[in-house]
């Protein structure tokens, strides 16, 4: 059977595809893990967590995402990093699934490979044949179900780390009846696509990191500072438990130190607005915007609005989509299981492109400095049509290696960092062009050696389905193929 694995920041979301073609949400999980012993990696997650202490951890997903480790605490002899904590909320929550066709991951738009491949090497053990990497926007734009007439969406998935916005075209003509929906779903699982499949094309794709615990954070400082209040008094979870009564509530009266404080929406509205949410997300719509027009589109093609994941829940959000799009049809009523069903959605083939630059180092000798060169641009679709070549001799007298430096390359103006106990983002005032390096080893042995200012291997890559980086590389002196189509990040 085929399941979804949306892992979320505040909550984990499991699904499975039944043989009647039905979707069944199997479990809902908070994404809370308390350490009962970290030696032997016995934990407790999920609604079953009680214990406020040192051994409780919740966001650990920012940490895992983002690569910010921050404090190690040390519990029974053991370092415990977010990726640990990670690795037992995934074991733990995916325990007992069984007969695993085919795994279908989502993750956020503007996700590092580092981190897919992470989310990747922590499920291989599991009796799976094939894995697959979905945007969490993209999944959700199918999760609603839209089954006729073709239409272009928006999708905002604003969960507890990060906000993702999609723009993807549905193209339903060939979806006639109920009977060929079955079909579909019958024989999705075969390797050749069926002749007339609808197709979800992204259009246009951002995403920031910016979630719902930056909004616990923000209302945490301003009672801090409003009110004078020692930092113990106002917790964590106190501060995200009056984000969810603010919420539903005009106003939340409650008690801190001996002290009665009244607490309503509209200060709640001010304090998103002062720490600039409705700025950024502005700026999301702008990039959007901006891709659209290169591919000589606009918002004018939208036909509806589609909002999930559970800070989407806070009324200022589908209030701030309405006056954007006061015309368009918003829909509100799958915040958390969208991203999962649509992950299992089967009659849909997906035309996607790249978020992130490709790009390999190079010295720099007019700066002395390492330096990327492009290979794959960001809006890149894949699978490529065809490969990237490049030949490379050797630089230096009888060299015995060549080694290749390829990385994913993006352009930030927000980070993550530590304030206080709490992984927050923060924005930058000049964006920052960053690579994470996904491979940097030799690609070929030279023997005999190489030498200067002779051309000596073609290296061709290719980015896969699957959206990884391959490379073939062959020794133009020997003719000898050294490396064939292989991953530069082994996805399975």
């Amino acid at each position: 059977m085929l399941y979804a694995l949306d892992f979320g920041t505040s909550n984990t979301v499991i699904a499975r595809r039944e043989p009647n073609g039905q979707i069944k949400t199997l479990s809902i999980t908070p994404n809370l893990v308390f350490v009962v012993n970290a030696q032997t990696g016995s934990v407790i997650i999920g609604q079953e967590v009680a214990e406020d202490s040192q051994r409780l951890f919740r966001n650990f997903k920012r940490s895992i995402a983002s690569g910010v480790v921050g404090f190690v605490p040390e519990l029974d002899g053991v370092e415990v990093t977010g990726s640990q904590v990670g690795v037992w909320f995934l074991q733990k929550v995916l325990a007992g699934l069984e007969d695993i066709s085919s795994l279908v991951i989502t993750v956020p738009v503007n996700s590092f490979a580092t981190y897919r491949q992470w989310l990747l090497d922590h499920v291989q053990d599991l009796p799976v044949s094939e894995i697959r990497i979905l945007d969490e926007s993209t999944a959700a734009a199918l999760g609603y179900g839209l089954t006729t007439g073709d239409r272009t969406i928006l999708v905002m998935d604003f969960g507890g780390g990060t906000v993702d916005f999609s723009v993807v075209q549905l193209s339903l003509q060939e979806v006639q009846s109920q009977s060929l929906i079955r079909s579909l779903i019958k024989w999705a699982d075969r390797a050749t696509t069926a002749k007339g499949q609808p197709t979800a094309k992204v259009l246009a794709k951002t995403g920031q990191n910016l979630g719902g615990m930056d909004v616990d954070y923000w209302l945490r400082n301003y009672l801090l500072n409003t009110y004078g209040l020692p930092a113990p008094a106002i917790s964590k979870p106190l501060a995200e438990e009056l984000k969810i009564r603010l919420s539903q509530e005009q106003v939340v009266n409650f008690t801190v130190a001996d002290r009665v404080i009244s607490l309503s929406r509209s200060e709640f509205e001010s304090i998103l607005a002062e720490n600039q949410l409705f700025h950024r997300l502005d700026q999301c719509l702008a990039d959007l915007e901006e891709q659209l027009h290169r591919q000589d589109r606009s918002f004018a093609d939208l036909s509806a609005v589609l909002l999930v994941g559970g800070s989407a829940q806070i009324p200022a959000i589908p209030q701030w989509l309405a006056r954007k799009f006061p015309d368009l049809e918003l829909k509100t009523d799958k915040p958390i299981e969208a991203i999962a069903h649509g992950a299992l959605t089967p009659q849909w083939q997906l035309e996607d492109f790249l978020y992130h630059s490709y790009g390999i180092r190079y010295w720099d000798r007019r700066n002395q400095c390492h330096n990327w060169h492009t290979i794959f641009a960001q809006g890149q679709t894949y699978p490529t049509a065809k490969p990237y070549e490049l030949v490379l001799g050797a630089s230096l007298p009888n060299q015995t290696h060549i080694e290749l430096v390829i990385g994913e390359i993006t352009s930030a103006d927000t980070e993550i960092i530590y304030q206080g106990d709490q992984l927050v983002s923060q924005i930058l005032t000049t964006p920052i062009v960053s690579a994470h390096v996904l491979n940097a080893r030799p690609i070929a042995q030279l023997d005999p050696p190489g030498t200067v200012g002779v051309d000596r291997i073609k290296v061709s890559l290719s980015i896969d389905k699957q959206r990884t980086l391959r490379i073939t590389v062959l020794d133009l002196l020997t003719k000898c193929t050294l490396l064939v189509n292989q991953p530069v990040i082994k996805l399975q």
